[in-house]
């Protein structure tokens, strides 16, 4: 595979290993020089069975994990040459998380819940509270505002995660399993919306998923399988 210039996220010769798990010397090969790009704005999505080291792709693309080889170049810069300042700022307002666990803070609303992010990142109380509430809105959750999440559905909670993952207008949303624990009638209503969250965001979607139903809302799948990354669509 080859990128191109405008590619906002670029994987180069990419190798990612683990060392095994009984203290030996070998390693086990997760991929091996992959070459990938994505474009600002086109929405991707990994798939592949589980552990084909989907997850660990996208942490190597998010600057999670570092490869073994190879270069990840985030608007042509090599992500693992960032100062300690630049990955701050790149992991709390150039990208945005959404994962299978959501990690809400249990004792905050989820109101609070989407300001932390852009109060993290130096934004005034009376403007993230103005974009978190836009947000919530926008994901169909005005009423739910000052509710914490024990007392929110699978569902709510998600879609918080969501609004929260945007808060700061990152450039990707990195997005691991985001419907792997919902029932399908709220897996399809999250799906729904974050597909609508990204288009009105103008933002990169790129998504881990073996939701088929939901890879294929994508602009562009790839298959994760023997090492290798393989276009689909």
């Amino acid at each position: 595979m080859t990128h191109s210039e405008k590619d906002i996220l670029k994987f180069d010769n990419v190798t990612k290993s683990y060392p095994l798990p009984d203290n030996s010397k070998g390693r086990v090969m997760v991929f091996e020089n992959i070459t990938f790009g994505i474009e600002k704005g086109v929405s991707v999505a990994i798939t592949g069975r589980s552990g084909s080291g989907k997850s660990t792709f996208l942490h190597v693309a998010a600057g999670l994990a570092s490869p073994d080889s190879g270069t990840v170049l985030y608007k042509g810069e090599d992500i693992a040459a960032f100062s300690s300042q630049k990955t701050s700022k790149f992991r709390s307002t150039d990208v945005g998380f959404i994962f299978q666990a959501n990690y809400l803070l249990t004792d905050f609303t989820a109101l609070e819940n989407v300001m932390l992010a852009a109060q993290a990142a130096g934004t005034s109380e009376r403007k993230a509270r103005t974009r978190a509430q836009e947000l919530l809105s926008y994901v169909g959750l005005s009423d739910r505002l000052s509710h914490k999440p024990s007392e929110l559905s699978g569902g709510e909670i998600q879609r918080v995660a969501m609004a929260r993952a945007v808060m700061n207008k990152p450039s990707i949303i990195f997005a691991d399993e985001p419907t792997g624990a919902l029932d399908e009638e709220n897996a399809a209503m999250v799906e729904q919306m974050l597909f609508s969250l990204v288009k009105e965001e103008n933002l990169t979607l790129f998504l881990v998923s073996h939701d088929a139903v939901l890879s294929e809302k994508c602009d562009r799948r790839y298959l994760l399988s023997r090492r290798n990354l393989e276009r689909l669509s």
